[in-house]
C-alpha cells in the first residue's frame, strides 16, 4: 500500500510580514522627503533596510515549493530522503508552542520532520497512525 500527501507549506505570515516592510517603507520613505534636511539620511537607511526585508520575505513565498510525502510498506520518503521502517531509532510526537504539531522520525543517519500545519485537515492523524502501526517497538 502506498499513500502519497502533498506538503505545501502556510505563508500567510510571510505575505504579511512582507506587506507591513513594504508600507514600512513607504511610511519612512515620506519621512525622508518631507522631513528636515538632516534626518533625510537616516529615514532612507532605514527605508532601504525594510525594503530589503519585504524583498526577502516576498521572495521565500514564491520560492517555497510543495513535498510530496510518500508512505510506502516499507518506508517513508519526503523530499527524495526516504528512511525505512526498520531502520527507524525513535519516532517522536512533538506538541510544542502555540499548537504547534510535529511527528519527527530518526533512523541512524537521517531525520524526516513532517508538519501538521503543512498537511491538509485530518492528513497529519493519518500519518501518525501509519508510522505507529508500523512503529510497533518504538513508543510514539
Amino acid at each position: 500500500m502506498t499513500r502519497r500527501f502533498i506538503m505545501r507549506p502556510r505563508v500567510g505570515g510571510l505575505i504579511a510580514g512582507g506587506a507591513g516592510s513594504a508600507f514600512l517603507t513607504v511610511m519612512l520613505l515620506y519621512l525622508a522627503t518631507h522631513g528636515p534636511v538632516g534626518d533625510r539620511v537616516f529615514w532612507l537607511v532605514l527605508a532601504a533596510i525594510t525594503l530589503a526585508c519585504a524583498g526577502i520575505a516576498m521572495t521565500m513565498v514564491v520560492r517555497r515549493p510543495a513535498k510530496e510525502l510518500v508512505l510506502t510498506d516499507k518506508a517513508i520518503i519526503l523530499a527524495n530522503v526516504a528512511i525505512r521502517f526498520e531502520e527507524v531509532r525513535m519516532v517522536i510526537h512533538d506538541k510544542r508552542f502555540y499548537g504547534y504539531q510535529a511527528l519527527e522520525v530518526l533512523s541512524a543517519s537521517q531525520k524526516l520532520t513532517i508538519d501538521k500545519s503543512h498537511l491538509r485537515p485530518g492528513a497529519f492523524d493519518e500519518i501518525h497512525a501509519l508510522v505507529k502501526t508500523r512503529c510497533k517497538s518504538i513508543n510514539v
